[in-house]
C-alpha cells in the first residue's frame, strides 16, 4: 500500500481525582487536568508539534459543594492579508487595493466538581 503522508496525532484531554473522606465528612481531593492538542504554529515536516497543559489542585470541600477549575489557557493569534491581484502590489497605491486583518482569540477551559457522600 502506498504511503499518502497521513499521519496520526493524538490529543486528549483528562481528569483525575482521588478523594479521600476526612473524620468531618468533608471531601479531601488531590486533582489533575491534562490536555494536549496540535500546534500548528510548530511544525516539523508538516506534522504540528503536541503542546501539553496541566493544572494540579489540592481541595478540601464539604459534601455536595461545587469547585471551578480553570486555568487552562489556548491564545491563538494571527494575521492574513487579501487583495486584488496585481494591483496590491503597486507601491504606496496598492494599500487601496488590500485588507490586513489581525485575530486574538482566547479560550479558558473550565471544570465543574461536585463530590458527594454516597452512604449505603
Amino acid at each position: 500500500m502506498p504511503d499518502i503522508g497521513l499521519a496520526v496525532i493524538s490529543v486528549s484531554l483528562s481528569l483525575s481525582a482521588i478523594p479521600t473522606i476526612t473524620n468531618d465528612n468533608r471531601i479531601a481531593m488531590a486533582i489533575k487536568v491534562e490536555k494536549s492538542e496540535p500546534d500548528f504554529s510548530n511544525e516539523v515536516n508538516g506534522i504540528p508539534t503536541i503542546t501539553k497543559r496541566d493544572a494540579n489542585t489540592e481541595v478540601v470541600v464539604s459534601d455536595g459543594e461545587t469547585i471551578v477549575i480553570g486555568g487552562i489557557i489556548t491564545r491563538n493569534e494571527g494575521e492574513s492579508e487579501s487583495g486584488v491581484l496585481l494591483l496590491s502590489k503597486i507601491p504606496i497605491i496598492g494599500w487601496l487595493f488590500k485588507n490586513k486583518n489581525t485575530f486574538k482569540n482566547e479560550q479558558e477551559l473550565m471544570i465543574f466538581i461536585t463530590p458527594t457522600i454516597v452512604k449505603d
